[in-house]
């Protein structure tokens, strides 16, 4: 999973509201579905390990969070720029 890929979710979530009453669009339904679903697990499968890293990629590509309102969420003596970091570094490693 990559970060572009995250941050299409909620582009994913406006398409499926548009076409998903849609009978001729089923397949592209369908296909928006699995990649929901991917991304969504994807986060839960992080969480597994790293709960904190989760928890902010849910907050930033779910909730559509801005990072000021993460680091409030996170606590601690975590702020906008180290969660933000954080994600970064969590990308590189990938």
């Amino acid at each position: 999973m990559t970060k572009a890929s995250l941050k299409n979710y909620q582009d994913i979530l406006l398409e499926l509201e548009d076409i998903s009453e849609k009978p001729e669009c089923k397949d592209r339904v369908d296909e928006l579905i699995a990649e929901k679903q991917a991304i969504e697990s994807f986060i839960l499968e992080i969480a597994k390990t790293d709960y904190q890293t989760s928890k902010i990629l849910k907050l930033r590509f779910i909730e559509k969070q801005t990072w000021k309102t993460i680091a409030r969420v996170i606590g601690g003596k975590n702020t906008a720029d180290s969660c933000r970091k954080r994600i970064e570094r969590f990308f590189q490693k990938k």
